[in-house]
């Protein structure tokens, strides 16, 4: 995971990835990113080391990812499940994971101040859930 300025300059590591990085975000202090592994993890923007904000075994294809700054929201599309998955949220810097919605394979995932908004490959839809 790498970061250059927008008006120029080299990259400097932000973080070092584990397994194939899917999807990323960003708040104000961090940036977030999920990994084929199952893995969601976050890093401060200036470099750090990375921290796993949920268990391995609980998300088997974690793809979207996008934080409002207190918790991040994710999409895990459970490939085994066939068309099967979930809207998740963590805290920020980790904590209890939980499930905001059980969805069919979702994608993409962004945020506002009062909703979750997510697409999905099985319907073809964009849906929306309240925080």
């Amino acid at each position: 995971m790498t970061r250059a300025p927008g008006d120029g300059g080299p990259a400097a590591v932000v973080a070092p990835t584990v397994g194939y990085a899917n999807g990323i975000g960003i708040d104000a202090t961090n940036v977030y990113w999920t990994t084929a592994d199952g893995g969601v993890y976050q890093a401060p923007k200036t470099g750090g080391t990375p921290l796993l904000l949920n268990p391995l075994d609980n998300d088997p294809f974690p793809v979207g990812v996008v934080s409002d700054g207190s918790n991040v929201y994710f999409t895990d599309y459970n490939e085994g499940a066939g068309f099967g998955g979930y809207l998740r949220r963590v805290p920020v810097g980790g904590g209890s994971v939980s499930t905001l919605s059980s969805v069919g394979s979702p994608s993409h995932v962004v945020v506002d101040n009062r909703c979750v908004y997510w697409t999905t490959y099985e319907s073809e839809s964009l849906q929306k859930v309240d925080k």
